[in-house]
């Protein structure tokens, strides 16, 4: 981490993130834990899609769970600072970032209880959740939908005489598999609001949900079918203040997470590219080695002033390597494109069946083929726009075959008085065998 200058003792209103020194010794303090307990631990951890217990037991000895909770409430802060939790964040992802968003679940979930928890939810929950033996806890803010808007869930809560009813599916839920408390976001009378759910009420069940690189998260998938809650099981007001609130909170520490990560992998680059040797000499004396390692350090100063910067360096090939490269899987991450070529979502979806020439994926699903083939052959528009949907869902978030980043639609101008033969369609192409031209072109 690199510690911002000192605002001048005259810049009055100047916004500082010069450490503190309690925050300071905080870094210090989980620095040294991530070097010599969290790294260690995450090649395991991946493989066990869990933290080692001893682990989690020595974040819980150091007492960090309470950082967000004020002193009045029996936590650590004297004035609750989103500075002091980012900087908790990014030092412990410098470890491992899946370890690190499992270490910081039940802390997230203390903080929301002392930020907008009643006093009787904080008696409650709250001592337990801060104390030497705490219980597992997660925020169930995210769901598996295409393009999901965090601050519009699908999930709902629907009031009843005796409190609320919860119907709905969160998922990359950190250790939902051992958590006792769930703070869940749900719609409740078109705002969005935070619930408390224990993991023991009727209709909540918990699966389990691995993702690339948080594989020792513990992450999970909680489904809420029709589960009931007391009406003072709602955190904070009705108004989504509370809620947007917690989504931004969550983004900036995602933001950490990966400044962290980031910086653990420069700080990994940087000594290897001058040990690593290639013709007699250091590989950091050739140019575009050096020039990578300084853009890694320039973006990763970016995302602490963009709030997150994602930048990708593209490898150029030539048409007929790039196809050779796409046939053969020959890469990580590949971008490429496709024009439809008709008004119908299956001209997207139908190439990445098993066998489909333009299914360049590797990718051979037998039910995402089964959905295709009865989507195919559903004559009712609406169900197979429905089976459609669904398919696309398991496409895109629940396999994650591809990231759709960007659409365009192509539109070309043609003088009607000069050019005859001109046809619309779909894909926008005219071959010029079928135009004329009428008369000389407009200078």
């Amino acid at each position: 981490m690199q510690q911002p200058s000192p605002a001048p003792s005259d810049g009055a209103g100047l916004f500082d993130l010069t450490p503190t020194e309690d925050q300071q010794q905080l870094v210090d303090v989980v620095t040294e834990l991530a070097r010599d307990l969290v790294r260690p631990a995450a090649s395991g951890a991946d493989d066990a899609c869990a933290p080692p217990p001893e682990l989690t037991a020595a974040f819980g000895a150091l007492g960090l769970a309470a950082l967000g909770v004020p002193e009045r409430l029996g936590g650590l802060a004297e004035d609750r600072a989103a500075v002091t939790g980012t900087l908790l964040a990014e030092a412990l992802a410098h470890g491992d970032m899946g370890l690190a968003v499992s270490l910081l679940a039940t802390g997230s979930v203390a903080t929301a209880l002392g930020m907008w928890g009643s006093e009787a939810q904080q008696q409650t929950h709250l001592g337990a959740l801060i104390g030497p033996d705490a219980p597992v806890a997660a925020l169930a803010l995210t769901e598996p939908s295409v393009l999901f808007d965090a601050l519009a869930p699908s999930t709902t809560a629907v009031r009843r005489t005796d409190g609320l009813v919860l119907t709905g599916t969160k998922s990359l839920v950190p250790r939902g598999a051992e958590a006792a408390l769930f703070v869940v976001g749900a719609m409740l009378a078109d705002e969005p609001v935070l619930v408390l759910v224990e993991a023991t009420t009727p209709g909540l069940t918990v699966e389990p949900e691995p993702a690339m690189g948080l594989r020792a998260a513990g992450l999970t998938r909680v489904v809420l079918d029709g589960v009931e809650v007391p009406a003072d099981a709602i955190l904070g007001d009705t108004t989504g203040e509370a809620y947007t609130e917690c989504v931004r909170l969550s983004r900036l520490a995602w933001c950490a997470l990966a400044v962290g990560t980031g910086q653990a992998v420069l700080d990994h680059v940087t000594p290897y590219v001058n040990q690593r040797k290639a013709f007699g000499e250091p590989i950091a004396h050739r140019q575009a080695v050096a020039f990578s390692v300084a853009d890694m350090a320039i973006e990763l100063q970016a995302m602490w002033e963009n709030a997150l910067g994602v930048k990708v360096q593209p490898q150029k090939q030539e048409w007929k390597v790039y196809l050779d490269s796409m046939k053969k899987l020959n890469y990580d991450i590949c971008r490429s494109s496709w024009v439809g070529d008709y008004n119908d979502p299956n001209t997207f979806l139908e190439q990445f069946t098993a066998g489909n020439g333009n299914n360049r994926t590797g990718y051979a699903n037998a039910d995402y083929d089964a959905a295709i083939a009865a989507a195919g052959r559903e004559p009712d528009p609406a169900k197979r726009n429905a089976i459609l949907a669904a398919v696309e869902t398991r496409l895109v978030y629940d396999d994650a075959v591809v990231s759709p980043v960007y659409h365009y639609v192509g539109v070309q101008f043609y003088f009607s008085d000069e050019i005859a033969g001109v046809q619309a369609n779909l894909v926008d192409e005219h071959p010029f065998r079928c135009m004329k031209r009428l008369r000389p072109p407009r200078l």
